[in-house]
């Protein structure tokens, strides 16, 4: 397999000797000379010469920054499904007293002090799980892929790359094939800024070939006239797909890895090898490393009749799903399930071809065309029928109305997370309507939103906002209609967003809250008219009960059989009213076994008429507003490191406006937890040097203000000292880093990344600030290396503001809050879509 012309990608070859090497040796001087050809075509732009560009790794890895974003949510999902049933634990590296196993000195030790009753003198490795799996992602970029599949392939690989680092897992090789083979990134090569840019470089090289197919088959047909050698058209619009595998079955060999090999294909499944795919998947099974096809998009593929192991995905926020359906299967040893009836059932293609046929027909492009049958011919007009009377039931014609109601948890437990909250209620009135306008723009949508505050029972009942009433519609004017809409939901979204800026977080003696009560009050005060109806409650404790909480939750009133009744009559309310409900975990631990047992509640409740409730439809999934790490919980105790400038263009009137700014970020972090901060505070000073003068001192003893060095201006040492200071971080703690400059500092960039790499399984947090004229592109780049926020303060009163709303936002679920508006935005988007659409 020949290796694509792109520097930052690594030129690869399958291992042969004697007469495989010589041939491949003729096959290399045939491709160069095709590749000369090409470029006396002038197919071969001086643009993909990556290295005339010495920043375009940096640029590279922004957007690979961006793109990450972009999946957040799908790989949050695969991380979640590689935890549980993909790549668990599956290697113990400490070792408990047990009574067998090996000798294990401190318990034969204290066997011998009490006279041999205490008997576990052995040990076992059972404690201190690792992964320990090597894993070769191979992605298909051949023409076959071109369009809607290569969105969605790449868009999968992105989620599962970004999931993998999520987990801290870096075992794993990226290959990208088309008619050639391209390594991207080794086991053992870290997943960097070069490797980002050599599967950028390795996509944009595949990116112009199509654009010139013609031209190229041109160049090789004069190479080939030239040398009187045959050269197949397969060597410029080929698959190989099986020197793909093969070599990443070599590559899988060779590892250092000693668990589990697994190999993922993005691919549709069609192939130019023929049966030398199947040989190297019968290799595969033989050496007992697993191929899966993965075909991602709603194109028809061939996996499945290539691959023993295949996903079929429609889009790739679906792969999680298909991958916990494909190893929860496997795991159980549990059949698939029969194919409906219409459709063939096949023996796959991969069985079929044995390894010494010779007919390889089934293979060809010709047969799997002529395969292709419509299996449910008439589907589509049943779906169209059943769109179109949905859309005419209800309010308002074919007006599609929605309301939505946010129930909001503001005990004075919530304070960190309230501001930043009522940020995201803004975010998503604004996002709702485009997105669901550019998934469906022939369906007119009306959002209602009304705001539900509630607190402990005892508590001071703070007033609803209802939803506000809608205007008559003019009729037979779309565009009046049009305008009317508009005008209404710029006026309503003045009016809640007034309402929520005047909310604040006090009260609540206990851990527990009134949850029941508010969930009752959702659905019984609120004017529930829509056609679709949800409320989206952000709590992050749970209600009282004793059944519904750990046993370390404070409850005031923890009476089972109260809070039992309570919670059947709000779930009945809900019912009544039609609302669904979305719960929002800020504290998952806290208030899962909340939401669990209102769902087992609800599945035993029944309406007047006898039906069932569905808890599925009632209770919908909840959102966890956290990154997945150690122990998978929302860590309120942070470790806080600044890095600030003291360079000498900060002294006099901006150094005393920083030290206001930091004063005040310690007040609102020191009020956190009900004034019970546990907080640690890292400073970090610098100049053209830097020096730490406070490193993780606890909040209520760190000093509130520093004196200045001046001098010039070095990013580079200052992230030094942050990482130092970083690296100290408590266990159980979640780390904040906030840069903050003036001026125009050099380096910082591999600082930053370091810092992010090390850290991000924490919940890393980074925030950089440009302050009056400092260089914002530099700063900019800073956070988009660090994956974090870029802040710009002109000004001492934006400066003091920055630093305020960053300290009330910090303890958010591990900096994930700012997710909140994209994760319930496309929830809504996805109901409205499967349900009504």
């Amino acid at each position: 397999a020949g290796a694509a012309e792109v520097p930052f990608a690594q030129a690869v070859c399958l291992p042969a000797s004697g007469a495989a090497a010589a041939a491949r040796r003729a096959l290399e001087s045939a491709r160069r000379d095709v590749m000369e050809a090409a470029s006396a075509a002038n197919l071969l732009r001086p643009t993909r010469i990556a290295s005339a560009c010495p920043s375009a790794p940096t640029l590279a890895a922004a957007q690979w920054a961006s793109a990450e974003r972009t999946v957040a949510k799908c790989a949050e999902e695969l991380c979640a499904v590689f935890e549980e049933c993909v790549m668990p634990h599956n290697r113990f590296t400490r070792r408990k007293a047990d009574l067998k196993g090996a000798l294990w000195p401190p318990g034969l030790m204290k066997g011998i002090a009490t006279e041999w009753r205490y008997r576990k003198i052995y040990s076992t490795k059972t404690s201190g799980g690792k992964r320990d799996y090597s894993i070769c992602l191979a992605l298909d970029t051949s023409l076959s892929m071109e369009g809607v599949l290569q969105c969605c392939a790449v868009e999968s690989l992105v989620a599962v790359i970004s999931a993998l680092g999520m987990l801290g897992f870096d075992k794993f090789s990226v290959i990208v094939f088309g008619s050639q083979v391209t390594l991207v990134k080794a086991e053992d090569q870290p997943w960097d800024s070069a490797a980002v840019h050599g599967l950028a470089a390795a996509l944009s090289h595949r990116s112009e070939a199509p654009g010139h197919s013609g031209a190229a088959a041109a160049a090789a047909t004069s190479t080939t006239r030239a040398h009187g050698a045959p050269l197949a058209v397969d060597a410029v619009c080929g698959t190989a797909d099986a020197d793909a595998i093969e070599y990443g079955l070599h590559q899988l060999r060779n590892s250092g890895s000693r668990g589990p090999k697994k190999m993922w294909v993005f691919t549709d499944g069609y192939t130019s090898c023929g049966k030398r795919l199947t040989e190297a998947l019968v290799s595969a099974d033989e050496d007992g490393i697993e191929v899966v096809g993965l075909a991602v998009g709603p194109d028809r593929t061939f996996t499945s009749d290539m691959y023993q192991h295949w996903v079929r995905a429609a889009m790739p926020n679906a792969l999680p799903s298909a991958l916990r359906a494909l190893y929860s299967r496997e795991a159980g040893h549990s059949p698939a399930k029969p194919q409906a009836d219409g459709m063939q059932q096949r023996t796959p293609l991969w069985a079929r071809m044995r390894v010494g046929d010779s007919d390889t027909s089934d293979s060809s492009i010709e047969a799997v065309l002529g395969s292709m049958q419509c299996a449910f011919p008439d589907l589509a007009a049943k779906f169209e029928r059943t769109r179109e009377l949905k859309l005419v039931r209800g309010n308002q014609g074919g007006l599609m109305q929605v309301d939505v109601a946010f129930v909001l948890d503001v005990t004075g437990s919530m304070e960190p997370w309230l501001e930043a909250v009522k940020e995201q209620l803004k975010a998503i009135m604004r996002d709702i309507r485009p997105k669901f306008a550019k998934k469906w723009p022939d369906v007119p949508i009306l959002l209602r939103f009304a705001v539900l505050p509630y607190r402990d029972t005892g508590d001071a009942e703070v007033p609803p906002f209802d939803f506000v009433p809608l205007p008559a519609l003019p009729a037979g004017d779309p565009e009046a209609v049009k305008a009317a809409m508009d005008a209404y939901c710029a006026d309503a979204e003045t009016k809640v967003l007034a309402y929520v800026r005047g909310l604040r977080a006090t009260g609540g003696g206990d851990q527990a809250e009134d949850v029941l009560g508010a969930l009752e009050r959702t659905a019984t005060r609120l004017s529930w008219e829509g056609r679709v109806r949800l409320a989206v409650v952000l709590a992050d404790a749970p209600c009282h009960g004793a059944n519904f909480h750990a046993a370390d939750i404070t409850d005031s009133r923890p009476d089972e059989a109260a809070a039992t009744a309570a919670a059947k009559k709000a779930l009945r309310a809900l019912d009544a009213s039609s609302v669904d409900t979305m719960f929002c975990h800020v504290k998952r631990d806290a208030t899962r076994l909340m939401e669990e047992r209102l769902r087992a509640i609800c599945a035993s409740l029944t309406r007047p008429d006898g039906s069932q409730i569905d808890p599925s439809r009632r209770l919908l999934k909840p959102l966890d507003l956290f990154r997945p790490g150690e122990g998978g919980e929302v860590r309120q105790a942070m470790h806080l490191v600044f890095v600030l400038d003291e360079s000498g263009s900060m002294s006099g009137s901006p150094w005393a406006a920083l030290m206001a700014a930091y004063k005040s970020f310690l007040d609102v972090r020191g009020a956190a937890n009900q004034g019970r901060s546990e907080d640690k505070v890292s400073v970090v000073l610098f100049n053209s040097d830097a020096r730490t003068p406070a490193k993780c001192v606890p909040i209520a003893e760190v000093d509130k203000s520093f004196s200045m060095r001046g001098h010039g201006t070095n990013f580079g040492p200052a992230l030094d000292a942050a990482k130092a200071a970083l690296d100290a971080t408590p266990a159980g703690y979640s780390p904040l880093l906030l840069f903050m400059s003036d001026g125009c500092g050099s380096g910082g960039e591999a600082q930053m990344a370091s810092i992010y790499t090390t850290h991000a399984r924490q919940g890393l947090q980074v925030h950089s600030i440009a302050f009056g004229s400092a260089d914002q592109g530099k700063l900019r780049l800073l956070a988009e290396t660090g994956h974090g926020t870029f802040h710009v303060a002109p000004d001492p009163t934006s400066l003091q503001a920055t630093f305020t709303r960053i300290a009330a936002a910090a303890g958010a679920a591990d900096g994930l809050i700012a997710q909140f508006a994209q994760y319930v935005t496309d929830n809504l988007t996805d109901k409205l879509v499967m349900e009504y659409m």
